[in-house]
């Protein structure tokens, strides 16, 4: 098992919050997490009425959202979607999960029903962040059965990274049993066990035997318990009353289903139940791993976060709210109680013995929770010997760069070591005259730790501790607890006042401490007793020599002996301080009392250990005398600096920094352009700089800096010899290593980047130098970050090499060289490369020119008030120089924000062979303006200084040629092929023929011996590696003869030969079959064309995409145009799809227009990517049919909906390849070559991202960027003038971006205008739909939005609300064409941005006189930005692609950038603006592609309906088609016996149906019929008797596919549900027949529902379980149909009315319908006569008679009431 207090489970979690950490700079990062849950089926019912009020919560950290209460449910589609917007530190949102619980609300409070937990580690690590959309059952983990599930949840968990796009929900649900198929069946919820259905149980066992030292800090714990908790359940131990060291000596056994959807494990130890004090985090997966490691009893160290002050307090519950003050205020006003930055766990809580077993369980052996006691037996034994007692022995020496000096309080340095609990600090310290802290003190600390003599001691033997055996110190060493070296900065007071205030710490194991940063020299710092028997068999020394009798004192420091006794070496060694060191740099978090600028600094020290032997240490008190420390003595002498008389151990040194770059500078002035210098600095000496390179944040400095006779400590292996040990003029790498290893002593070196503003200069930067790492003859140079206080905070980098040159060294006496610095390069393994015989060699350079087409500014941000726009911007450029600045002119067509240039700068500079040194070009945009408005106010001197308004930078090495190891990165070098691949071999002999195959053909294409189409159709005829002409090719290269290749392959060409495929395949290549069948097969296939096209569209053209599939003249089935096209002789290659009338001029089977190689560079290109093989993604324009020709239509369409059926979009949309990404961001890896379009976009322009003022976080700095700026950017390289000469000519400047392809292009002025031509372009953007949406607003427990689409070009604007209504919904659906103008060159920055319309009073009345945009009245929800430059002058998407690709684009809100809010689909087109009218828009409203349905659900009868009232029941139907509208129910038939009938005859309507349904959730509707049989009751609340879902898509399909195409009603059909047998069918009054069928329905709420005794209680048997048959009819229709064929609701009377149901006599009124209470009466006397059981109402009729004959008799005796005549013969 891992041990040490930094022990977290890997390698997830680990590396996860280390990534972030450094991803974010340490501050707090922000996650999106968005949980859909999309149904809830088969709720365990814990409503009286046998369903729940229920409540679907969602919870991550305490912060809880409910859904709306769902009445009277247990199936229903929620459909809700939760946010959760975490902002905090990634070690506390990767140990988090989400909950998602099920409640039942009651009159008071609410009753749990089940929960799933999802681990947000778990969802982060699935592909793309997100688990897809799913079944999960719910348990109650807290129960006796948590595995038992309670119900189901369908649902989906997403996040929402920074900068990284958020998933896109692709697939469909995964078909989890089946009782999900649509089989026309009641979908049966089987309610399985999970440890059923579970491909592995096991038990988890956690063997809990003791604490030691339990508590937080300070605070220690009382009543100790130690608690497990897993997403399976929650276990615990039982509480020790008042101990530190409890005995727990426990197994606690919870049980561990997979797959689970929670990695993580917490281990917790509680004061009693009423406080959390610390925690452990366990990985499931490491566990499993390392089952063997992790059952070893092992101590494991316990370290937590302060948790004072303010924090505190959030964290502190709120008396019966269930949540936490911190919690409480983060969901009411959006408080983060998050500190705000990374904290390390440094609070010690004590250790803790666990154990950890992994016991797989049988299917007949459950798994179950228990807290066992383990037998004593097992556990008497364990770190039971004697405690071992310990001495460390640590020595502080000095520190540097301490941010200790504040007015008006003098503060002082003190130093504390701590293990576990313990600690001692050092005595105060201030700065001294060299600059450092120095301490130089020695303190001891005394430790005391458990210790099993077998355990611990696995590579001795015997038991040391009763004094027999051999002991090996290092196990039990290694699991000792962590060494915490932590600097406190205190004031002059700070002793007696206790304010210490920590800025830096450093932590390592104790190995690490000993070894002085060499694990493996950790015993020559430890030491065993006090002589040779000491019980480790001579393994490790005593101490002896330097035990001090008590009384006497240790002998004072002296030359012979610094520390020790004189003459004795073994006390010398023994005692040697310097033994050991290290120098670190310490490390700081939000604790820390440090500014933004302020390092932690660096602190050297060094640590000893002795422990007594174990027999020593069991024979202490009580037993004998105490164990006394050998330390004590020595410690009063302060330990010798290098310096010292005493020792000596320094020499002097020049330092050389040679400082070539410095990168992305982080400006502080209010231009954000830095005026930089470089500083080298030594402690306290002076420092030395270069000059100031004004105005570029990339300065180039190419300057030697140089520190004369710095004096520097060395680190000897002898103290006697000292500093002579350095070996001068070292040439050997092991001398080389000795002096660095002495160097380890020294300080570091500071390099500080300071930028100048005016008399005042600011810190840019910093960064510290080792001397121990650095060479005397030369050094690579290198980038190193700089930073100011924190070195996780990036804030540049600087390019630079150091020599630290000893002054009695040869290369210090050489003569003085130009402070130029060396370039050349370092190799460790050739000495000749660094040592004395190195080269110096000069900077190499070249002339250059850099050409940069400058086209316009885009989207430039304003930085003056009120928003005013730039007026009147310049642009300047400058490479290295402010003297090679060239601009262009200034220009504010067609606006400012959005200037066009149309120049073309030139810069005429010398640049490095060496690409490591380019410079930067630097661009800056000024403004010739006064704060926006068209004028400029002059200075006092009369000249004019805009402002820079913006600014950027380009890397010219991006133009260099690659280098060849850049090449030969990973691969193998062009033309090197592994002997032993043979696949390889033969691919790379296919890549060369296809080479000179391209080579041929580009000669004979310049002798006009082809057309264009014929090259083209011979090209394909290659690349498909056609017989005849691969032969053909393979005798031109035998024999290269032009005219005889063209002889054998012009039949291909010429009308009276023969084509190809039927020819002697031995002879010259003549074809076989008629050229007239081909060329009639050819002009048949044409005509198929054409139909398609008039099939879809109407008309001859390009055929629309959604419109119905052509029909082939002969074969009368359905044949897209794809697949007529790609019958050809072997079925490769179809042709692109939505082609249209172009596709004429295409050879069948040929490459379309993008992909077909028409031209050098189309061949060129496809030379480079013949090597991709089978990786090319199916996503390629057009290509929508696959497969044999054989195979049916359907089955050869590629259909890519989450579920692979068409759908309506589909059917609309399937010629638009759809992307899941932005299609600049389509790589080659992911869509492959002829998919991808982000190489394409990207040879279009140059883009620069402009910035303003100073640079908050480079990390992130692309959410900073102000503007862009389009150029395009060339370096030319002047051509040497050997070769020049060689050829006649004058040497030439040729492009090194051709250079790379082997290409030589001249230089030449550009005419801008014309590469760039302006032209005005009409922009179509087919806003399809948003989905998987961020939540804006929660009304009524629902999430929704008032959407619209905001369009914004320049100065242009499309709104949604003036052509149509907001769309209330959180997943809109748009299928509409939003058109905009443009003229490109130009504003090309398109805004789509999703709105959410808010109502608004006062805007609503401004509006109303006129007065608009005065109050916003909506709210942006997210944006996305399309460049249309890109597109539009890349000829492959303007010209070359038709159908434009369907593109998934992520959208963002501005108040929290690069953190997805939802996605929206789009496709974006653009045409001349003079073609408009000849190409309009497609007609992409899906809501025409869509059948209006009607179904009709008749419900004839129920049987063996269970009673719910003792003996009958009153029944009522309800029907809802969930997640289309309200429920519906039928009349109510009343006394429904189990023998009879329930009957009803009842007709129901649903109305309003569509199909496909354009439902914006994944997966779509499923079309599914809840029926439920209710039992009504006079007094209380009805209840559910049963009740059962029905799937019905396949019905809905079946009535779309049968009525397509149908415009008249007589002609549409009615899909019925499919009768059991063909004599099922009933019948209404007018003759008409409905097939009928019979469904068994049961309780869904599972067992415990009240039922009848006679009935068994509802479970999982669905057969011997059911509650009532229901006898139904489905009918779905047309709309059409439905509305010529109309009928009645219920059996009300109308068209086509069914029969009365032949109910028994009902309750009637006796005032309105006397004859039907008679009726009834009777009715119900003869059932109590039958029953032999007199009825309610009988009983009563009976006792009221009998009352009032009671009433008159008195009455009459009373005279009051009248005698009633007696009439004779009565």
């Amino acid at each position: 098992m891992p041990t040490g207090s930094s022990w977290e489970p890997v390698p997830a979690y680990s590396h996860l919050c280390q990534f972030f950490r450094e991803a974010n700079n340490s501050r707090d990062c922000t996650w999106n997490v968005i949980t859909t849950v999309w149904e809830a089926r088969g709720m365990k019912a814990y409503g009286g009425n046998g369903t729940n009020q229920l409540i679907i919560r969602v919870d991550h950290r305490g912060i809880k959202e409910d859904s709306k209460t769902f009445e009277r449910a247990v199936n229903t589609v929620s459909n809700r979607v939760y946010k959760r917007e975490f902002t905090g530190q990634p070690y506390d949102f990767f140990a988090s999960s989400i909950i998602i619980s099920c409640w039942n609300k009651k009159m008071i409070g609410e009753q749990f029903i089940g929960q799933i937990q999802l681990g947000i580690m778990d969802v982060f690590l699935s592909k793309a962040h997100m688990l897809p959309m799913q079944w999960f059952p719910i348990v109650d983990p807290k129960s006796d059965l948590p595995s038992e599930p309670l119900g189901y949840l369908k649902l989906n968990c997403i996040i929402n990274n920074l900068d990284e796009s958020g998933a896109v929900q692709e697939k469909a649900p995964d078909a989890v049993a089946d009782w999900e198929l649509n089989r026309h069946e009641i979908l049966q919820i089987p309610r399985m066990n999970m440890r059923k259905v579970a491909c592995h149980q096991y038990n988890l066992k956690f063997m809990t035997f003791q604490g030691f030292d339990l508590g937080t800090g300070a605070e220690k714990t009382a009543d100790p318990i130690f608690r497990v908790t897993t997403p399976c359940g929650v276990i615990a131990t039982d509480a020790n009353p008042n101990t530190l060291k409890p005995q727990w000596n426990t197994m606690l056994q919870i049980p561990y289903y997979e797959p689970t959807f929670c990695d993580l494990i917490h281990c917790e130890v509680w004061d009693g139940n009423a406080k959390r004090l610390s925690g452990l985090i366990f990985s499931w997966k490491d566990i499993f791993i390392n089952q063997q490691a992790y059952m070893k009893p092992r101590w494991i160290d316990m370290y937590e976060r302060k948790s004072g002050g303010l924090h505190a307090i959030l964290q502190s519950e709120i008396p019966l709210a269930g949540q936490t003050v911190g919690n409480a205020l983060e969901q009411n006003m959006g408080f983060n109680q998050s500190k705000g930055f990374f904290e390390e766990r440094s609070v010690y809580c004590g250790r803790v013995l666990l154990a950890i077993e992994v016991e797989e369980r049988e299917f007949r052996k459950e798994p179950s929770p228990a807290n066992i006691a383990l037998k004593p037996k097992d556990c008497a034994d364990m770190w039971s010997d004697a405690k071992q007692k310990m001495f460390f022995r640590f020595h502080c020496f000095y520190g540097q760069e301490f941010s200790v000096d504040q007015w008006p309080l003098k503060y002082r340095v003190q130093v504390e070591f701590q293990v576990g609990r313990k600690r001692v600090l050092t005595k105060p310290a201030e700065i001294g005259e060299k600059g450092l802290y120095e301490f130089f003190q020695a303190v001891e600390l005394e430790l005391e730790l458990p210790m099993d003599d077998q355990r611990d001691n696995p590579d001795g033997w015997g038991a040391p501790s009763l004094g027999s055996g051999c002991w090996n110190p290092e196990c039990f060493v290694s699991r000792m607890p962590d060494i915490w070296v932590k600097v406190f900065k205190v004031s002059m007071v700070g002793v007696v006042m206790s304010d210490a205030e920590m800025i830096g710490f450093w932590k390592g194991d104790v190995r690490t401490v000993l070894g002085g940063g060499d694990v493996e020299m950790w015993s020559e710092n430890c030491y065993i007793g006090t002589d040779d028997d000491n019980q480790t068999n001579k393994m490790f020394k005593g101490i002896e020599p330097i035990i001090i009798p008590m009384g006497d004192e240790a002998p004072a420091p002296s030359k012979r002996a610094p520390w020790g006794r004189e003459g004795d070496e073994a006390s010398i060694a023994i005692l040697n301080p310097y033994q050991g060191y290290q120098y670190v740099m310490l490390q700081s978090d939000i604790s820390c009392s440090l500014g933004p600028s302020d390092p932690a600094g660096f602190i050297g020290f060094s640590a000893k250990l002795w422990m007594p032997t174990r027999y020593k240490c069991a024979n202490g008190p009580p037993k004998g005398p105490p164990v006394l420390s050998p330390w004590t003595a020595w410690n009063v002498h302060r330990l010798p600096p290098p310096w010292d008389d005493l020792l000596k151990w320094t020499r002097f040194f020049n330092v050389k920094a040679h400082i070539y770059q410095a990168r992305s500078l982080g400006a502080r002035n209010d231009t954000g352009v830095a005026s930089a210098y470089v500083e080298l600095k030594f402690l306290s000496g002076p420092a030395t700089s270069t000059h100031t390179a004004f105005l570029t944040n990339n300065p180039t400095f190419d300057t030697t800096l140089v520190l004369n006779d710095q004096e520097l400590f060395l680190l000897p292996d002898n103290f006697s010899e000292g500093a002579e040990e350095y070996i001068l003029d070292a040439e050997d790498q092991s001398d080389v290593k000795r002096n660095w290893k002495m160097l380890s002593l020294s300080p570091r070196f500071e390099v500080r980047v300071w930028e100048k503003q005016g008399d005042s200069t600011v810190l840019l930067g910093r960064n510290y130098i080792n001397p121990a790492e650095v060479l005397p003859r030369k050094t690579n140079p290198k980038l190193i970050e700089l930073f100011k206080g924190n070195p996780e905070i990036e804030e540049g980098f600087l390019l630079c090499s150091f020599q630290v040159i000893e002054t009695n060294e040869k290369i210090a006496k050489e003569p003085p060289a130009p402070l130029v610095p060396d370039k050349s390069k370092v190799d460790m393994d050739d000495p000749d490369s660094w040592c004395s015989k190195a080269p110096i060699r000069r900077v190499d350079m070249f002339e250059s020119k850099i050409q940069i087409q400058v086209l316009g500014l885009r989207d430039l941000s304003s930085p003056h008030p009120f928003g005013w726009p730039i007026a009147n911007p310049q642009i300047e450029v400058c490479c290295d120089d402010p003297k090679t600045a060239q601009t262009t002119k200034s220009s504010q067509k067609p606006s400012g924000t959005n200037a066009n240039f149309m120049e073309c700068v030139e810069i005429d500079v010398r640049m490095p062979v060496d690409k490591r040194f380019a410079p930067f070009l630097d661009f800056y945009v000024y403004d010739h303006s006064t704060l926006g408005l068209s004028f400029e106010i002059p200075s006092i001197d009369g000249q004019t200084r805009p402002p820079i308004v913006a600014y950027g930078s380009m890397a010219t090495e991006d133009f260099y040629p690659a280098d060849k190891d850049e090449d030969s990165d990973g691969e193998m070098a062009d033309g090197e092929v592994d002997e032993n691949d043979e696949a390889a071999k033969k691919k790379a002999k296919e890549k060369e023929m296809k080479k000179k195959f391209a080579a041929m053909i580009k000669e004979l294409k310049k002798e006009g011996q082809w057309s264009a189409k014929e090259i083209n159709q011979l090209n394909m005829l290659f690349l498909k590696k056609d017989e005849a002409v691969v032969r053909a090719f393979q005798q031109y290269i035998d024999a290269p003869d032009s005219m005889k290749f063209i002889e054998r392959v012009e039949s291909f060409f010429t009308p009276n030969d023969k084509a190809k495929g039927g020819g002697d395949k031995e002879g010259d290549g003549d074809g076989g079959g008629d050229k007239k069948k081909k060329t009639e097969d050819k002009k048949k296939l044409k005509d198929d064309k054409k139909l398609a096209a008039i099939t879809e569209s109407g008309e001859e053209g390009d055929a629309g995409p959604g419109s119905k599939r052509p029909v082939s003249t002969d074969s009368k089935r359905p044949v897209s145009k794809d697949s007529a096209a790609a019958e050809t002789d072997n079925g490769d290659a179809p042709a692109p799809a939505g082609a249209g009338a172009e596709d004429e001029e295409k050879p069948a089977g040929g490459l379309d227009e993008a992909d077909a190689p028409e031209d050098d560079d189309d061949e060129e290109g496809d030379e480079q990517g013949d090597d991709e093989g089978d990786n090319v993604s199916d996503i390629v324009e057009g290509h929508a049919v696959e497969g044999d020709d054989d195979m049916l239509p359907d089955m050869q369409e590629k259909v890519d909906t989450p579920d692979g059926k068409p759908n309506a979009e589909w059917l609309l949309l399937r010629a638009h390849p759809l992307y899941d990404c932005p299609l600049e961001r389509s790589t080659v890896k992911e869509y492959g070559k002829k998919g991808a379009w982000e190489p394409r976009f990207e040879d279009a322009f140059d883009e620069l991202v402009l910035y303003r003022g100073p640079i908050h976080n480079f990390k992130q700095i692309q959410h900073e960027s102000v503007g862009i700026l389009k150029c395009k950017v060339k370096l030319f390289r002047k051509e040497d003038e050997a070769v020049a000469e060689s050829r006649g000519d004058d040497p030439r400047f040729l492009d090194m971006a051709e250079l790379k392809a082997g290409k030589e292009v001249p230089y030449e002025v550009p005419d801008v205008n014309e590469n760039f031509q302006s032209r005005d372009i009409e922009i179509r953007i087919y806003l399809l739909k948003a989905f998987q949406m961020t939540p804006s607003q929660v009304v009524d427990g629902l999430a929704k939005s008032d959407n619209f689409i905001k369009i914004s070009l320049g100065s242009e604007e499309w709104d949604w609300r003036t052509y149509y209504d907001p769309i209330v919904a959180l997943n809109p659906h748009f299928y509409r064409c939003a058109k905009i103008s443009a003229k490109l060159p130009g504003p090309s920055q398109l805004h789509i941005a999703l709105m959410d319309d808010q109502i608004n009073v006062v805007t609503e009345a401004l509006k109303t006189v006129g007065v608009n945009d005065v109050v916003k009245d909506y709210d942006e929800i997210g944006e996305t930005i399309v460049d249309l430059e890109d597109r539009w002058f890349c000829e492959e998407w303007s010209v070359k692609t038709v159908n434009k690709p369907r593109e998934t684009r992520d959208l963002f809100n501005s108040g929290k950038p690069g953190i997805s809010v939802g996605k929206m689909m789009v496709i974006v087109d653009a045409v001349l603006r003079v073609d408009a009218d000849d190409k309009p828009e497609k007609d992409v409203n899906i809501a025409g592609r869509q059948m209006p349905l009607e179904m009709r659900l008749i419900i004839w009868n129920l049987r063996n309906c269970a009673p719910k009232d003792g003996y009958t029941s009153d029944v009522k139907v309800f029907a809802e088609l969930l997640g289309w509208g309200r429920m519906k129910e039928t009349d109510c038939d009343m006394g429904v016996k189990v023998s009879r009938y329930a009957m009803f005859n009842y007709r129901i309507k649903f109305k309003g149906l569509k199909f496909p349904s354009p439902d914006p959730t994944i997966p779509a509707k499923d079309y599914i019929l809840n029926l439920q049989v209710w039992g009504a009751r006079l007094l209380g609340n009805d209840t559910l008797i049963a009740e059962g879902l029905l799937p019905l898509q396949p019905i809905f399909q079946d009535c779309m596919q049968r009525n397509l195409g149908k415009p008249s009603p007589d002609d549409m059909e009615i899909v019925s549900l499919e009768p059991a047998k063909p004599a099922d069918v009933q019948a209404d009054e007018e003759g008409t027949k409905y097939p009928f069928r019979w469904y068994s329905l049961c309780h869904p709420g599972g067992p415990g529902c009240k039922t009848n005794k006679d009935f068994k209680q509802p479970g999982y048997d669905f057969v011997k379980n059911r509650q009532a048959e229901i006898q139904i009819t489905v009918q779905v229709m047309p709309r059409a149909k439905a509305r010529a064929m109309p009928a009645s609701l219920g059996f009300k009377p109308g068209p086509a009315k069914l029969f009365d149901p032949n109910r028994p006599p009902q309750p009637k009124n006796p005032i309105f319908d006397p004859e039907g209470c008679k009726a009834y009466i009777v009715y119900v006397c003869k059932e109590a006569i039958n029953r032999k059981k007199p009825c309610c109402c009988c009983l009563s009729c009976c006792i009221i008679l009998i009352v009032l004959l009671v009433v008159y008799v008195y009455l009459l005796q009373a005279g009051i009431a009248p005698k009633i005549p007696i009439i004779p013969g009565a």
